[in-house]
């Protein structure tokens, strides 16, 4: 095994690392090699399933009273693979618990209207928010779900929704305002 040298170690960084090390003996038990830390490190920190996406352009005129599809265009951070751009969707490929979180920027709101945020697995909404303005102009509406347990190939994708009667509101593109990132918690 290499290794390693810490230059630094601030108070959050050794609360970090001692909180590693517990769950890292609660789940194997105490180490007798190097070769059994090197296996629990690895285990630990080699699991970057991760990704965010955001929309760079407008998409205009979203329909009336249905959920439609966000489409997301640009990648933020991808280093497990995650992103399908065909289909505007992040597909997960290690399974385990999730944390679910996105955006929808609306410009040109209409006051006392409805405007939804939706993160989907596999199609079936699993986090809804909902915001009813008595303003005009910009709105953001942030929505997360609980842990969710993902298995392999499972997609998420955000939607949005809105209640004006008309088709006059736009989702904002903008890193800032709308978009969807997924983050392993821990391994199934």
């Amino acid at each position: 095994m290499g290794q390693v040298r810490i230059e630094k170690l601030d108070g959050e960084g050794l609360r970090n690392l001692n909180a590693m090390l517990t769950e890292i003996y609660q789940r194997l038990g105490p180490l007798k090699s190097s070769g059994d830390l090197e296996f629990a490190l690895g285990k630990f920190l080699k699991t970057e399933a991760k990704c965010s996406v955001y929309l760079s352009t407008d998409q205009l005129n979203i329909a009336n009273d249905v959920y439609v599809k966000v489409l997301l265009d640009t990648v933020i951070e991808n280093p497990s693979g995650m992103w399908d751009a065909a289909n505007k969707r992040i597909v997960i490929k290690i399974p385990g618990w999730y944390l679910l979180l996105g955006s929808v920027g609306y410009s040109d709101n209409v006051a006392d209207k409805r405007y939804f945020s939706a993160i989907t697995v596999n199609g079936t909404a699993r986090g809804v928010s909902i915001s009813q303005t008595s303003f005009t102009g910009l709105l953001v509406i942030p929505c997360h779900t609980p842990p969710w347990k993902c298995a392999v190939n499972d997609y998420i994708e955000l939607y949005a929704r809105q209640t004006t009667g008309g088709t006059t509101p736009d989702i904002l593109g903008a890193s800032e305002y709308t978009w969807l990132g997924v983050h392993l918690l821990s391994k199934s």
